[in-house]
């Protein structure tokens, strides 16, 4: 007859494990505490409800929680975002809130175990639902990239060095315009020749993407290169491409190869 003795730190660290509140009862918790979490909030209302407390550095933010906010802030998806650290069904909960407009219009709701790792999702102006799972329109949510199914996000590859100065130059020639979106590269420099076909460069001008896409002839640090702009509905795009047609770099909010 073998008996175990467990220590009282190893049961305590399994009643702690075993204590750890579900998703579902994380989310009826803050319905209770947040009223307006249930009722239905309309994108041109008066969404000044719509708030939080205990607001924290996000810098303190644990795992997928931390990462999240660091990703959502750098690609800009909303005009304001906080973290926030709550405490329901005897548990501590990070939270981040994001929304465009004041008083928002449009708000994604984020919820976090104390490791950091993501309980669920609401869309607030939208769906109005908790989503444990990216089966919902989680799966396209910024504030739903922790959630199980989500797509898995590649990091890109590193500009090479010459690529990098390349881009470089370029920005300091053409730096972007904040304020009508555009570069600055005149007119005159639109290529009039035939784009190599079937190439990097062909593709990018000939994508269904843009509504329409413009070719220039560039001189840049001393280097012939070809640019290639393509806009759309919310889209412009530019990338720079060899004389042969190959992509050096792409620039869709930031330079990628």
């Amino acid at each position: 007859m073998n008996l175990s003795i467990k220590s009282p730190h190893a049961v305590a660290v399994q009643r702690e494990r075993g204590s750890a509140a579900t998703a579902p009862a994380v989310t009826a918790a803050f319905d209770r505490a947040f009223k307006w979490s249930k009722e239905v909030h309309a994108l041109n209302g008066n969404n000044s409800d719509v708030k939080l407390t205990g607001k924290i550095d996000p810098k303190t933010l644990p795992g997928t929680a931390g990462k999240m906010f660091a990703d959502v802030t750098k690609n800009k998806n909303y005009d304001t975002l906080n973290a926030y650290q709550l405490s329901l069904a005897g548990q501590k909960v990070f939270a981040i809130m994001g929304s465009n407009g004041k008083p928002p219009s449009d708000t994604g709701l984020a919820l976090f175990a104390h490791t950091g790792k993501q309980l669920a999702f609401k869309d607030v102006m939208g769906l109005n639902q908790w989503q444990f799972d990216a089966k919902g329109n989680a799966r396209n949510m910024a504030l739903g990239a922790g959630l199980p199914g989500a797509p898995r996000v590649v990091p890109p590859k590193p500009l090479t060095p010459a690529a990098k100065a390349l881009t470089a130059a370029f920005d300091k020639k053409y730096p972007f315009n904040e304020d009508n979106d555009t570069w600055p590269i005149p007119d005159s420099a639109q290529f009039k020749g035939t784009v190599p076909h079937n190439t990097d460069m062909s593709h990018m001008a000939d994508s269904s993407r843009y509504d329409y896409s413009t070719v220039y002839k560039l001189n840049i640090g001393g280097k012939s290169v070809f640019a290639v702009n393509g806009v759309a509905d919310a889209i412009n795009d530019i990338a720079l491409f060899t004389s042969s047609g190959k992509r050096i770099a792409f620039n869709g909010g930031d330079w990628t190869p």
